[in-house]
C-alpha cells in the first residue's frame, strides 16, 4: 500500500516537491502509515529494563506472548519504539522519489520493520542523547544497523523477541 501510493500518485510527488510543510501534513500520514506497518510484526526485541518491567507486572501470557495495545500496558512504564525512526523512514523515501522503485521501498520498510519495547528510563537516556526522532549523524540506512540508536546510548537490547498478539495502537 504505502509503495503504491507514492509510485502512483503524481500529486504526492508535486505536492512533496513544491511544499514546505510537507512533514506537518502529508508526512504525518506516511510517517503513520509506516508506523503501522512496522507495529504490525509478531515480534518485537525487548531492552533488558522493560524485559524485566513487564516479567515483573505479568505482562507476558502463560504462553511468552505481551498483548499489544493493552490499557495495562499502557498505565505501565512500557512503550514500543520504533527502532529507526518513522521519520527517518519517511524522509528517505521522500527525498528519493524520483528515482525509487517498488522493490526498493520494500526494501527499505523491511529495513524499519524493528521495533524495541523500552522502559521509561531507556526513552529518557534516548532523548538525552537527542535519538527520539534521529539516528545518529553518521548512520545510513543500508550500511549499518538498526539498532545503532540503541548501542549509541549504552541501551542494551536482548537476543531475543517477544511475540505479539492484538490489535494495532498507533
Amino acid at each position: 500500500m504505502i509503495s503504491s501510493m507514492l509510485l502512483n500518485n503524481d500529486d504526492i510527488n508535486n505536492f512533496y516537491k513544491n511544499s514546505s510543510n510537507w512533514s506537518s501534513c502529508g508526512g504525518y500520514v506516511l510517517s503513520n502509515l509506516i508506523a503501522k506497518y512496522s507495529l504490525a510484526s509478531d515480534l518485537y526485541y525487548v531492552t533488558e529494563c522493560a524485559y524485566t518491567f513487564l516479567k515483573d507486572n505479568n505482562l507476558i501470557d502463560n504462553t511468552g506472548r505481551v498483548l499489544r495495545g493493552s490499557k495495562r500496558r499502557k498505565k505501565s512504564e512500557i512503550s514500543w519504539e520504533h527502532a529507526i525512526p518513522s521519520c527517518v523512514i519517511r524522509d528517505y523515501l521522500l527525498n528519493n522519489m524520483s528515482s525509487i522503485s517498488k522493490s526498493d521501498i520494500e526494501n527499505v520498510l523491511s529495513l524499519s520493520d524493528y521495533v524495541v519495547a523500552v522502559c521509561k528510563e531507556d526513552n529518557c537516556i534516548l532523548n538525552e542523547n537527542g535519538y527520539m526522532a534521529s539516528m545518529p549523524g553518521d548512520w545510513k540506512l543500508f550500511e549499518d544497523s538498526w539498532s545503532a540508536r540503541y548501542t549509541e546510548s549504552g541501551i542494551k537490547i536482548l537476543d531475543f523477541t517477544i511475540p505479539m498478539y492484538g490489535v494495532v495502537c498507533r
